[in-house]
């Protein structure tokens, strides 16, 4: 009983980063409703505005203004949809495309998962954030581009677990009784693999999410992701950077929310993984 109660105390849900990742996602669904000013507009007579609750600011410009005198919440907010948008696609096109491999490695063996694998180690062998800076360099900059450099980085986790569970499931007996019963490779691997690691792969792209955010800042920040004007919260944090020492607040908000975010993520991605690991081993 006492360890049934430990267990379940060490799996509670992480009701604070739950709170902050919906409130990333609200944002970049319906955030543009609440824009208090033109994140766009420019007015270098209030430039370099600090914060309400600092002496000289003001309510009009909650968190202030850069040095182009454009507020920063409403930067922030149209900032967090483009990280979002960015992060889901990327995430979403590297899963699919891992996972495809992982399975197609994992169910067919032979010289299929030995390519795969092999291209699969090459990748992993340098950081996926420089991969993601090397794709962003190589090909036209902006929205896309980006979203294909993230996801190239990524896709190689989802082929390693995904081939680890495909090995597994493949040896068990409800796959065994399929192929004996006449299954197709497809209709085994549609109905009967897919469905069993859909907990896997939903593990994560949750915790992938947090790898793709900070990957889509870092981007920003060296100038590799969209373009200013258009905010996003790495480049803030780039404009923000040489002008620390007058205004402070520019680029230190848009850092907390990254580190938040990408933790928040991080840490729901670890409950999931507890939460559904127990299900793994359930047949099909």
């Amino acid at each position: 009983m006492h360890s049934s109660e430990k267990k379940h105390k060490s799996n509670r849900f992480p009701f604070i980063a739950g709170i902050f990742a919906l409130l990333f996602i609200l944002n970049g669904i319906m955030g543009q409703l609440f824009l208090r000013q033109d994140p766009m507009a420019v007015d270098l007579s209030i430039k370099y505005l600090p914060p309400f609750f600092v002496q000289g600011g003001s309510i009009l410009h909650l968190l202030g203004t850069d040095y182009l005198g454009r507020d920063l919440l409403s930067r922030l907010i149209i900032g967090g949809r483009v990280s979002l948008v960015v992060s889901l696609c990327s995430v979403l096109a590297g899963g699919f495309f891992g996972s495809f491999l992982g399975v197609v490695a994992g169910y067919f063996g032979g010289l299929p998962d030995k390519v795969i694998m092999r291209l699969c180690d090459a990748t992993m062998a340098f950081p996926h954030v420089l991969i993601a800076m090397m794709l962003a360099i190589l090909m036209p900059q902006g929205f896309l581009s980006v979203v294909i450099a993230i996801a190239f980085s990524v896709w190689p986790r989802f082929t390693k677990l995904i081939r680890g569970r495909t090995l597994t499931l493949k040896k068990s007996s409800f796959i065994t009784q399929a192929k004996l019963m006449g299954g197709s490779s497809h209709r085994i691997i549609y109905t009967h693999l897919i469905p069993n690691e859909l907990n896997l792969i939903i593990v994560l792209l949750v915790q992938v999410i947090g790898t793709s955010i900070l990957a889509e800042a870092g981007l920003s920040f060296l100038g590799l992701s969209v373009q200013p004007p258009n905010p996003t919260w790495g480049n803030m944090i780039t404009e923000g950077r040489d002008t620390f020492h007058v205004a402070w607040w520019e680029s230190t908000f848009p850092t907390i929310l990254v580190v938040i975010t990408v933790i928040s993520f991080n840490l729901l991605g670890e409950w999931l993984k507890r939460s559904l690991e127990p299900k793994k081993n359930t047949g099909g």
